[in-house]
């Protein structure tokens, strides 16, 4: 599922996953989604005021144009999941003997990034 939204615009992704909800992993990576986004906004805009403070008057000018960030802008540039740390657990059974339990876990990573449009515009 994660390989399949590569390339898309954010909110094009979400509604792909939206479509695939009947699939487990699709609900998963769609909440992972959605936590990126909100959390790039928060970055993207501390960034901007930082470049704000820093760069002065250059800031002023380009304030009116920058940190007004919308999802159309945002683009899935990378997302893969992989095999995380085994969590093992002892199954106990009849006459003194065990079993091993393995509980497999799996770790999932999103890079966001800006569309070529919006790089065009002026937005870093």
């Amino acid at each position: 599922m994660a390989n399949q939204i590569v390339g898309m615009k954010v909110n094009e992704a979400i509604k792909q996953l939206e479509f695939h909800n009947r699939k487990r992993p699709a609900k998963k990576v769609m909440n992972g989604l959605v936590f990126a986004r909100k959390r790039c906004g928060k970055l993207l805009s501390v960034e901007d005021k930082e470049e704000q403070e820093s760069d002065g008057a250059m800031a002023s000018a380009i304030a009116g144009t920058k940190g007004q960030y919308t999802d159309d802008m945002l683009v899935v540039k990378e997302a893969w999941v992989g095999k995380g740390q085994f969590r093992k657990t002892l199954q106990y059974k009849a006459r003194g003997r065990f079993g091993v339990v393995h509980h497999p876990k799996a770790h999932m990573k999103i890079v966001l990034g800006l569309s070529s449009s919006a790089r065009k515009q002026g937005y870093q």
